[in-house]
């Protein structure tokens, strides 16, 4: 892994080699609201303690969460496997609301097409700190599926 510096006028700088093992992409969004787009691949996926990689996709302190969509692009593979989306502090990793946008999606309804809503607690409130957004199983591994998930959110006037 790289390390990471912060130079005096706050910007992360990495130096190094590193491994990452899901894509994000913030885009700025029609008028206020904005997306964050978190891609990744279910044999990729750990349990409840996943390792933080600094690139992984991160929400900021004061956005409130309009939405989470999940996008399945291939068909998982993972007998009783469940698949959880939420956050982890920016600060130190440890869980926050590790099934906050997605909340145990049975691998029978991860299908390839299939277009689920996101039904966790974090849907419809203000995310109080910086906090990254991951994937992950329960239950049982995955071997095999992708998939996209889109959080819709806009700061809030805090």
């Amino acid at each position: 892994m790289g390390s990471f510096y912060t130079n005096s006028d706050g910007l992360q700088q990495q130096y190094g080699t590193r491994k990452v093992l899901v894509g994000a992409k913030e885009s700025a969004g029609v008028g206020v609201r904005k997306s964050l787009v978190l891609d990744f691949n279910g044999a990729d996926l750990v349990d409840a303690t996943p390792t933080i990689d600094r690139s992984a996709a991160r929400l900021p302190a004061g956005a409130y969460v309009i939405s989470a969509t999940l996008l399945v692009e291939t068909v998982f593979v993972g007998a009783t496997a469940t698949l959880d989306i939420g956050t982890f502090k920016a600060s130190d990793g440890t869980a926050l609301d590790i099934d906050g946008f997605v909340a145990a999606a049975a691998v029978a309804t991860l299908t390839a097409g299939a277009d689920i809503a996101g039904a966790g607690a974090q849907i419809g409130t203000i995310i109080a700190e910086d906090t990254y957004v991951m994937a992950t199983y329960n239950t049982a591994a995955f071997t095999d599926g992708k998939a996209r998930c889109v959080i819709e959110y806009m700061m809030s006037m805090q």
